[in-house]
This record gives structure tokens, sequence and C-alpha cells, in this order.
């Protein structure tokens, strides 16, 4: 993995990590998005040292015809595969920060990645903010996988409209490969509705194997495009419900014109950085 830092002139009032959805690449958060390199900037003109993650590095041995998924790249499953952004969160914080405030943002998988890390990897105490932007996907791994009908939900920027839980292609591309990188365990369960792998699926989630709940120490706010109509938003009202913060229950921010990849358009890429300037604090 890769890490790419910008540095602000004068002192750093902190650091902030930044990755993409997926697994973490292939390109860089200010390459990734149309304005991706906006909200990188305005964080860094804020005052803030930047540290995009990239895991766009196929292993050793890694097999012929086999899908590269980037940290989800199994075999293990996402919730022990995790650790690869949680090692890479710790390392940037403790060589990096320099006992500044630490605070991250990930779109999509890059917010699930984060809340593996302080639902799974003990490291709430070591995040001062999270701002989670579409997501994160991985709540409730089984519903995303089995795809029944009755698996949907509302959420604060969809105009009371039900999305489906269900991954669709999301499944093969992220999923399969986080338990074997030439496997189908959750395209197959989409397509059959089985429900054999539903216990590794839910042990595998962030709401399952006994999560902490509850971040007294981090702030944590959310960020939805009202025009995402795929299963990341839904997915993550799963764990929202359920937990607190430092700043109580968590609430969402919805941009109108953002699709799923909020730092797609520029009020988007503004919402993120003006919400981390504001917030990223100890």
């Amino acid at each position: 993995m890769g890490v790419k830092l910008n540095t602000p002139t004068g002192t750093s009032k902190g650091t902030v990590l930044f990755t993409t959805g997926g697994g973490g690449g292939p390109n860089w958060y200010d390459q990734n998005f149309t304005y991706g390199t906006l909200a990188v900037q305005d964080v860094v003109n804020g005052g803030f040292t930047t540290a995009q993650l990239n895991f766009w590095e196929p292993p050793t041995g890694f097999p012929t015809g086999g899908h590269f998924a980037g940290w989800l790249t199994g075999p293990g499953g996402p919730l022990a595969l995790a650790c690869r952004w949680a090692t890479a969160a710790q390392w940037v914080h403790d060589n990096i920060a320099n006992n500044t405030a630490f605070c991250a943002t990930g779109n999509s998988g890059g917010s699930g990645a984060a809340a593996y890390a302080i639902s799974h990897y003990g490291m709430g105490p070591v995040f001062n903010f999270l701002e989670e932007t579409s997501g994160p996907p991985y709540a409730r791994i089984d519903k995303g996988c089995t795809c029944e009908a009755d698996f949907v939900m509302t959420t604060p920027c969809s105009n009371g409209i039900q999305f489906s839980e269900c991954y669709q292609m999301d499944g093969n591309l992220y999923i399969d490969p986080a338990y074997s990188p030439t496997g189908d365990e959750c395209s197959s369960a989409e397509a059959s509705h089985s429900t054999t792998n539903d216990p590794t699926f839910l042990d595998d989630s962030i709401m399952g194997s006994n999560p902490l709940l509850a971040y007294p120490d981090t702030d944590i706010h959310f960020v939805f495009g009202s025009l995402d109509t795929g299963s990341a938003d839904p997915q993550g009202m799963e764990w929202i419900d359920m937990i607190t913060a430092k700043n109580g229950v968590p609430t969402v921010s919805c941009v109108a014109d953002a699709p799923h990849m909020i730092a797609d358009v520029q009020d988007g890429a503004t919402t993120i950085a003006n919400d981390i300037i504001a917030s990223c604090h100890q």
C-alpha cells in the first residue's frame, strides 16, 4: 500500500486520512473523484496534513485470473482484511500526526474500513473525527449477499423511497474476492438467495461478531448523495441507527446533486472539506 502526503504552510493542526471506495484504489483520492483535488486542497489550506491511502498492489503469488480488490483481497473475509486499513491508519497516527488531531474520511468502502477500525479494532480513541460518506456498505453483509426482497431501508436522503440493501455487482467486485480471489460466495448467494453462508457473512459484517457501538472519543458525521440509489446508504443506516458517538447520535447530511461518489460534485467536495475543517480537533 502507499501513502501520499500533503502538508500545510506553518504548523499542522492535525492529520486527515482520505480513502476512496471499494478496496482503496487504484487511484488516489484526489485523482479518483472529479473534485477530489478540491476536497484535499481545501483541507490542506485549512491547516491540516492530508494522508491519502492507496492499497492497489497485488500480493506476491496472486492467482492468474483472480480478482484483485485492494484491501478487500482475500482470503480471510472483510472483517479480518480490514486490519490492513486499520494498520495503515495506526501507522500514520503514530508517525505523522505528532500528537495533533487525527481524523479520516472515506467514501463507500473507505467509510466501511473506518467503521471496522472503530467497531472491531479498538481505534475509537485514536480518531477525533470521522467524515463517513456513502456508507458504510458492509454493515450487514448477509443482507447484501442474500438479497431478499424485504431487505430494504429508507435513508434521510431518499425522500421516503426504500432502497435495496442488495449489493448486486458490488458483491462480485468486492465481497467475492474478500473470501477468495477466484470465488463467488456472495454473487452466487445473490443469484440463488441461499442462506448457507449467512452465518459467515453476518460474522464478517460491521454489525456482526460483537461490535463496539459506542464511541465516546470520536465525533462521527455522515454525508449521503440524494441521487445515490445503490445499497451503500441503506446498508449504512443499519450501523448509524445503532451507534452513539462523542457528538451524540450521528446525523446525516444530504448533498442534493451528489451521486454515490460524493466528491464528484463540487458542493459534495466542499461539504466534506468544510466538515473536516470544522470538526477535526482534539
